[in-house]
């Protein structure tokens, strides 16, 4: 494997930062705890989660902005759309199988279905390959009148 490809493949794709969110909660609660008392609790909590809300759109922004970059890049090295679509398949998780990513590949063959799949779908670090399978399968991902593209799980 090339060493541009496997650097794209080791990129950190994760969203979610739960110690990192937990950390904000606690450090508001614990300032708005000792501000305030029982009051300042209760606002550094709703405080907390707010941060940890804006702080998740930031890093969704960050990962569609890393995954487009990654795209052109591949797609200016010659390779076709549907690979380079693949690869970054592989980048958000890359403990399922090469099959499993040709599969979502042939559902989703654009790069904004891929990335609407991985982080409003599937769960990070899913390592079960069957049910990732029945998740890819009751999947579906529509565009939505504004333009944006929705995934929707049918269990």
């Amino acid at each position: 494997m090339e060493k541009d490809i496997e650097l794209i493949i080791n990129t950190n794709r994760k969203i979610r930062n739960n110690i990192f969110a937990y950390f904000i909660v606690v450090i508001f609660a614990f300032l708005g705890l000792k501000l305030l008392g029982i009051a300042g609790l209760i606002i550094g909590v709703i405080l907390g989660v707010l941060a940890n809300m804006i702080n998740g759109s930031f890093q969704g922004v960050r990962v569609w902005n890393t995954c487009g970059k990654d795209y052109q890049y591949l797609t200016s090295k010659g390779y076709s759309s549907l690979e380079a679509v693949e690869i970054i398949s592989k980048s958000f998780n890359k403990t399922l199988s090469d099959n499993f990513h040709k599969k979502v590949v042939e559902k989703f063959p654009t790069l904004d279905q891929i990335v609407v799949f991985y982080t409003g779908a599937l769960p990070e670090n899913t390592k079960d390959e069957q049910w990732a399978i029945q998740c890819l399968e009751k999947t579906i991902i529509e565009k939505t009148p504004s333009g944006t593209y929705k995934a929707r799980t049918k269990w």
